[in-house]
């Protein structure tokens, strides 16, 4: 495997004789002089220096014959195509979206433009900025002041 001399389970199980101060080089180093019979020696060590809370035992044996994917017949894969039809007569807009003028593009309106008004400056809550963010902020505000909480506290009044 990539990685596997200097690996965690290869520093715990199968630590080289005398890193030094240099782990990861000495583990590199140590990793392609594991055989069996010395990985084998390892774990034996580790299980006597474990005073019996370890034990070391041999895999069982598989029943029946071995698996060999070689022998499978390779699968064709493929995948699967979407021939249904998804609904496009509707739409999800902000108040943003309307505040802009884009009613036009929207099934089922009038295309009257928007009607022009003086604007006065605003006081109180009404002196609140305009736009997107500020909109965005403000139901954000609400949302975490639980404003929108029935007032006997039985979570949202609106849902």
């Amino acid at each position: 495997m990539k990685n596997s001399a200097t690996s965690a389970p290869a520093w715990l199980f199968h630590r080289p004789p005398n890193p030094g101060g240099a782990i990861l080089p000495a583990l590199r180093a140590n990793f392609p002089l594991l055989t069996d019979p010395r990985m084998l020696a390892d774990l034996e060590r580790l299980k006597v220096n474990s005073g019996g809370t370890l034990a070391l035992v041999e895999m069982p044996k598989p029943a029946g014959d071995p698996y060999r994917p070689e022998d499978a017949a390779p699968l064709k894969l493929d995948c699967r195509q979407f021939k249904g039809r998804i609904a496009r007569d509707w739409l999800i807009c902000s108040f943003s979206y309307f505040k802009a003028g884009k009613q036009e593009e929207l099934p089922d309106r009038d295309n009257v433009p928007p009607a022009k008004r003086e604007e006065v400056p605003g006081a109180g809550i009404f002196a609140f900025p305009k736009g997107a963010k500020a909109g965005t902020c403000l139901h954000e505000i609400l949302q975490k002041t639980g404003f929108w909480r029935d007032p006997r506290g039985h979570g949202d009044a609106g849902q």
